[in-house]
């Protein structure tokens, strides 16, 4: 182990109390009643360590009561949420982007308030958070990239670095990593302590964002010409970095192309302008080529009735969608079984199975069941189980699916498809609320949740009318006494 910032080569002792390194320098970190960040490579990683870590400590009262908050977060609580307040309960907690984000806030301010003592955490929690440690841990220095494992760059290893030390607090914090050998410790030293960041890169050069910006540069009037086109995108830090200026036109030439292609762009007596179409992509803020895919496959769905997995399907088609859900070789015959009740429905084509985007097409037809199995009321703990997706995760993916469906209404209003914007209004209620359409008119009340809105429709009580004429005590056996009453005062204000 090496100690960082004022002097890297000097040693500090640990006691060994087990035979795993991270586990010792957190008691280390508790016994001289200390903060540390741990940074691991994976949520499963984070999740173990923090429950090994949890083992060597006992229950304190001052995390009773965030552990419970915690726990309740998610009503039922899953798995994760159990795992979470167990930790929690001892001080110790996982953070990554599979929690709710009302968990991560609890964690977080836990973390500021002294009360939670060690955060083993994933990556992301180094980038745009102010959360500073006296002690920094870098477990693993290695990730998984979709082509094995591969060193992290040394720009990410000074991003963990930096959230050792407490200014204002304390005089000096200690960043540590973890080397297994004297040759992994040497490297450690020379290719990251002493090493040179990389070079910081332009995201202008990924086409999906370069088309995206000549859109909006037209859209906003700010260009009217390539000439225009090429003046502004060759001041930017990607031109600059570049290095060709015939190359940069070329690619504008190109994104121009695509976009006039596509009806986003024409030129009018000598002037580039934006079609209404084109404009309002730009202000969706989504990829065209995203919106292109969408208008193609909506002219499908104007002639077929609409459906929910065709809707799905489409919007994890794009790009935004990204990283889809993984399709392993055991998914493979329930995926098949599955397309095969719901092919006459989708509105992307299923490529030939030897085409190289055939894996593509079944891992957004994996994640559209996701969301599928969610509006149909499965479990996050269920989902959790299935599909291997956390409730972060989750969430997060349905925040994107809204705003996708949004658009995908927006483009089929243009496009005067009047007929689909029910069921797509429909559907992005649906994703907010985790239901099927029948429990609609309950959601919409303020107490009234996924689990609630069921256990009255099961009652029979189905609708605000229903809510309106069945009895308080009727409720209340439904609901308990404090909801129960809290929704019968609430429909009887509505008009």
């Amino acid at each position: 182990m090496s100690q960082g910032l004022e002097d890297h080569s000097s040693v500090i002792s640990i006691p060994e109390l087990t035979s795993d390194a991270a586990v010792n320098l957190a008691l280390d970190t508790i016994s001289k009643e200390k903060q540390a960040l741990i940074f691991v490579s994976t949520k499963a990683s984070a999740e173990a360590l923090a429950e090994r870590i949890g083992k060597h400590l006992k229950p304190f009262l001052r995390a009773k009561q965030l552990s419970l908050k915690a726990l309740n977060v998610l009503q039922p609580a899953t798995k994760q949420c159990k795992r979470l307040a167990a930790c929690l309960e001892k001080g110790i907690a996982f953070h990554h982007s599979g929690l709710a984000a009302k968990q991560r806030e609890l964690i977080e301010n836990g973390f500021r308030q002294g009360v939670v003592k060690i955060i083993t955490c994933t990556p992301t929690l180094a980038y745009g958070l102010n959360l500073p440690a006296f002690r920094v841990v870098i477990r693993d220095l290695k990730r998984f990239s979709g082509y094995g494992y591969r060193y992290i760059p040394v720009l990410e290893y000074h991003q963990f670095t930096g959230r050792a030390g407490r200014p204002g607090l304390e005089s000096f914090g200690e960043a540590i990593s973890i080397a297994s050998s004297q040759a992994e410790k040497e490297f450690i030293l020379e290719h990251y302590i002493l090493g040179v960041p990389e070079e910081i890169t332009s995201k202008l050069g990924v086409a999906p964002v370069f088309r995206t910006y000549i859109l909006s540069l037209v859209a906003l009037d700010y260009a009217k010409s390539f000439q225009d086109l090429a003046s502004f995108m060759l001041q930017t830090f990607y031109a600059k970095h570049f290095g060709d200026e015939e190359g940069v036109k070329n690619l504008i030439l190109k994104a121009l192309k695509q976009l006039m292609d596509w009806g986003f762009i024409i030129e009018e007596e000598g002037f580039l302008k934006a079609t209404i179409i084109g404009t309002r992509v730009s202000e969706l803020y989504i990829d065209p080529l995203t919106a292109h895919i969408f208008l193609k496959a909506l002219s499908k769905a104007s002639v077929v009735k609409p459906s929910n997995i065709g809707f799905l399907h489409l919007i994890c088609s794009s790009i935004e969608m990204q990283p889809l859900l993984s399709v392993k070789v055991k998914d493979y015959e329930w995926l098949v079984s599955e397309l095969e009740n719901y092919r006459q429905e989708l509105l992307i084509p299923e490529p030939s199975e030897f085409d190289p985007e055939h894996e593509t097409f079944l891992q957004s037809f994996k994640t559209s069941l996701m969301f599928n199995a969610w509006i149909n009321e499965v479990s996050e703990n269920q989902i959790l189980e299935d599909f291997k997706v956390r409730p972060g995760e989750l969430h997060a993916k349905l925040e994107i699916a809204d705003w996708l469906c949004y658009a995908l209404s927006e483009l089929s209003r243009l496009k005067g498809l009047k007929r689909l914007q029910t069921p797509l209004a429909k559907l992005r209620l649906q994703l907010k609320y985790g239901v099927k359409q029948e429990l609609l008119p309950l959601v919409a009340l303020k107490d009234i949740g996924r689990v609630r809105a069921r256990k009255l429709f099961n009652a029979g009580i189905k609708t605000v009318k229903d809510l309106k004429t069945v009895s308080l005590e009727q409720l209340q056996r439904v609901l308990g006494p404090s909801i129960g009453l809290k929704v019968k005062q609430q429909v009887s204000r509505q008009v």
